[in-house]
């Protein structure tokens, strides 16, 4: 477990994380006020453990006892238990019984990711199947098995090819649809659109588009996003400078998914480009104080100069600096003459 109140220099935290996956050990964080939240949510994903942020360092007592209970429990289940649908019309579960379905005998203990749709959970409520949108394509997890350990029960089961090749096909739906997300942010307010085509390039019209944003507090919004025009859903929503945000749209249409696009952004604070008022109270102190003139006129300007002489005097040092050579060149000669005498003497 890593406390923080606050943030830190950059380090070599990679290697560290490294060593303790390799030794078994899960490292989770725990930020407390105003922490670095991306750093620790890094270190926590990769470390395979949890982040917590608490806004009372008085919290933490229960934070760490819960995760005394995860570490001290396998992270597998393997109590039978029936498979439980949690999305209504879906089309990737069409004419599949689930009631029919015999138990499953055990299943991986895992915890969803903000952006994914869970499909079907265990009868504790843990996810047994999940997808969400991984660059131009989808991923789909099954925290349980297909060669038999937990999922022999299955192989009997009459809907058991038809459930693995419609997952497959929902995987693969990119060829049916295309669509092109475009994010774009003008002051404190970020547009999203969304151009969804089929495979034909024909217009996607009357689908129910939904736009998923998490902000970097974990803080999740889901917007409705209308049809503006054909084949053209957009929606627009507030954001914050500095703040990092990931969003999904999820377009659907008669209970069939069209497209799941993602994108992760980060609202810039400013830009070199944005151009400052003019300070005139600064131009004006320097203007008195160098006896100049305020934003004056061309003809102003023109004869503030009329009244000044030249401004550098050229002035030759060649014929000073041939004499003081010449003098020098005599009292060598006159030295080197008397101390050649007094040697002779």
């Amino acid at each position: 477990m890593l406390l923080t109140d606050g943030k830190s220099a950059l380090g070599d935290y990679e290697k560290s994380i490294r060593k303790a996956t390799d030794a078994e050990i899960t490292v989770s964080t725990v930020g407390i006020g105003d922490c670095d939240r991306f750093l620790l949510e890094k270190l926590a994903s990769d470390g395979a453990g949890r982040f917590y942020h608490c806004a009372d360092a008085r919290s933490t007592p229960q934070i760490f006892a819960r995760e005394t209970k995860l570490a001290d429990r396998s992270a597998l289940n393997e109590e039978p238990f029936l498979a439980t649908s949690e999305v209504a019309g879906l089309k990737m579960l069409e004419g599949v019984d689930f009631d029919a379905a015999p138990p499953l005998l055990g299943n991986v203990v895992a915890k969803p990711k903000t952006t994914c749709e869970v499909v079907l959970t265990t009868e504790n409520g843990e996810p047994l199947l999940a997808h969400w949108r991984y660059g131009l394509g989808v991923a789909v997890a099954f925290t349980s098995d297909v060669d038999g350990r937990w999922s022999a029960e299955w192989f009997d089961w009459p809907d058991f090819s038809q459930f693995w090749a419609q997952i497959v096909r929902f995987a693969s739906r990119s060829k049916d649809s295309t669509s092109r997300l475009t994010v774009a942010t003008k002051g404190n307010t970020t547009t999203v659109s969304l151009d969804l085509r089929d495979r034909y390039g024909q217009f996607l019209n009357d689908a129910e588009t939904k736009t998923v944003v998490v902000d970097g507090a974990q803080n999740r919004r889901e917007l409705p996003t209308p049809q503006r025009g054909p084949g053209f859903y957009q929606v627009s929503f507030p954001t914050e400078p500095g703040v990092k945000y990931a969003l999904q749209t999820t377009s659907t249409k008669e209970g069939e998914t069209l497209a799941t696009q993602s994108r992760v952004f980060v609202v810039p604070k400013g830009r070199e480009t944005d151009v400052a008022p003019t300070n005139e109270k600064l131009l004006r102190e320097i203007a008195e104080k160098s006896a100049g003139a305020f934003d004056p006129t061309p003809e102003e300007f023109v004869a503030s100069f009329a009244n000044v002489g030249d401004a550098k005097v050229s002035k030759s040092l060649r014929g000073a600096l041939f004499c003081f050579a010449l003098t020098l060149f005599v009292f060598d000669v006159y030295f080197r003459r008397f101390n050649s005498c007094k040697i002779n003497n």
